[in-house]
């Protein structure tokens, strides 16, 4: 998802290198940071809540876009970079074990 990013942001931004890389940074930088956190939000409330938090972050950063492009500014669409990546990473830790608990578990991983 952030090559494509990368390659219309330095198109549009004329971006050094290192500003190429901070698309990617912001990105995985979101998983790093919302991991553990959205472990935490699992443990406290449900799955349930957690599946619901990354939707709404991950709505949030999507909507974030909009004002992004009327800035036009590159931290602008860091940050909402940022907002979508850590809804799909709370996303991601709270339905995968989820799923696999849903069904069996011998099949569970299938």
């Amino acid at each position: 998802m952030t090559d494509p990013l990368v390659k219309v942001f330095s198109r549009v931004f004329t971006m050094t290198n290192l500003q190429a890389s901070l698309v990617q940074f912001c990105f995985y930088g979101a998983y790093f940071c919302l991991a553990i956190p959205a472990a935490l939000i699992i443990k406290r409330f449900t799955y349930k809540t957690g599946v619901l938090v990354g939707l709404g972050l991950f709505v949030l950063g999507s909507f974030l876009f909009y004002p992004a492009s009327l800035s036009m500014q590159l931290g602008s669409f860091l940050a909402a970079i940022f907002v979508l990546a850590s809804g799909l990473s709370i996303l991601e830790t709270s339905c995968n074990p989820y799923v696999c608990a849903l069904g069996p578990d011998d099949t569970a991983t299938k």
